[in-house]
């Protein structure tokens, strides 16, 4: 299944020919590039174009399951988690969307199968603490206590944090973005841009129906940033990886109410509210291995006979398929482009850009208006990538879905 297109209901489609001038252009309305709207809106910046090819939240944004997680492997994860979190507890009173947005703290549980892979989670949940982030480790014995239908036999231990979780409408949360930034004043025009270069004091964008100019240019369209710099000489470090997700028909027991997560077994699950399962081979389309919806069910339902029988009760009604713009460290790009003035990247958020969009989007914000940002956004811009940096500081995040 192909992803949702989402088109909101007052955007903009500009006439062909037309120039329009913006203090800021962003390209991409998916949730990061909402996000930086709003921030930038907030703090007085206009006019704010927001320009995208087909419709709000129609690209990774679109089949984002809406989790929101503060188990991470590293420091800038973990601090940039805990923005996002306190942003999104307050979501209904700092967007005013048109219905509430239930954010359901169900937890997040990462199974180990092994020692060393228990010993990581061990790693993990010691810099956690470091955050005050309430997560621990759990013996086998005690995962009953937390999902009564898993079976314990080949598990050596877990990691648990009851404050992960998820919302019900994630496609809320983009369109609650995109509402409070066009009260702001913010465009969200439907077009294609092809490409940009620098004119004198602007930037000009040439459209697929027109050209457009600002004096500033954020580039969040995740893996398609790529080729939107390639232009201008950059090669960003981002590809695209497929991932999938198969949704089931609705079951009225609720027997897995945390996500559970087994990155030894390549399997993850979760029981939405409405009794629908979601659930992945965390494998599909990678390490060679037969690459059909049909094979990865089968494997869905080994490690299932194994950790969670009774998924096998229900059946996997349809798959999405969406793609993760991943960097070699599996850490976003938020800063200014070396050498190009006024133009900024936020992309390769490396499948948790839903969850850190809040904290995105405040620090593309400030960057844009000459503040420094949190620490935890100083050192995501690409020199990190240079031969150099990844001799000694390239930190990779490790725990990633």
């Amino acid at each position: 299944m192909s992803c949702p297109i989402f088109v909101w209901g007052n955007t903009e489609t500009m006439p062909r020919g037309a120039t329009k001038h913006s203090q800021v252009a962003i390209i991409g309305a998916g949730v990061i590039g909402l996000s930086t709207a709003y921030h930038l809106a907030l703090h007085g910046f206009s006019p704010i174009t927001v320009f995208e090819r087909e419709g709000i939240g129609s690209g990774a944004s679109g089949i984002a399951p809406g989790g929101v997680r503060r188990q991470w492997a590293t420091a800038v994860n973990c601090a940039m988690s805990g923005e996002s979190l306190q942003f999104y507890r307050r979501i209904d009173e700092i967007l005013e969307p048109d219905a509430p947005l239930v954010f359901r703290e169900c937890g997040y549980l990462f199974l180990a199968h092994s020692e060393p892979a228990l010993e990581g989670l061990r790693a993990n949940v010691a810099l956690q603490s470091e955050f005050r982030i309430p997560s621990r480790i759990i013996a086998p014995q005690e995962i009953g206590a937390i999902v009564p239908a898993l079976k314990s036999e080949t598990v050596t231990g877990a990691s648990y944090c009851p404050e992960d979780g998820y919302f019900d409408d994630p496609w809320g949360v983009i369109f609650a973005f995109a509402r409070a930034a066009q009260r702001r004043g913010v465009r969200i025009e439907n077009s294609t841009v092809l490409g940009l270069h620098r004119e004198r004091n602007a930037w000009q964008l040439q459209l697929a129906d027109g050209t457009a100019a600002a004096e500033q240019v954020v580039i969040a369209a995740g893996s398609d940033s790529v080729q939107l710099l390639k232009p201008q000489g950059l090669e960003l470090p981002i590809r695209a990886e497929p991932r999938y997700l198969f949704y089931s028909n609705v079951l009225s027991e609720r027997i897995c109410d945390p996500l559970v997560i087994s990155d030894e077994r390549e399997f993850a699950v979760k029981q939405m509210s409405n009794g629908q399962f979601l659930t992945s081979y965390l494998g599909a389309g990678r390490h060679g291995r037969e690459q059909t919806p049909e094979a990865w069910k089968a494997r869905i339902s080994e490690v299932a006979d194994e950790l969670l029988p009774a998924l096998l009760d229900v059946s996997l009604t349809h798959m999405v398929k969406g793609y993760y713009d991943m960097t070699p460290d599996s850490q976003p790009i938020v800063a200014a482009i070396p050498d190009r003035e006024n133009l900024w990247v936020a992309a390769g958020l490396s499948g948790h850009g839903f969850m850190m969009a809040p904290a995105v989007g405040r620090a593309i914000a400030d960057l844009i208006r000459g503040v420094n940002p949190a620490w935890y956004f100083q050192g995501l811009g690409l020199e990190r990538f240079s031969g150099e940096a990844q001799s000694g500081r390239l930190t990779v995040e490790r725990q990633v879905i």
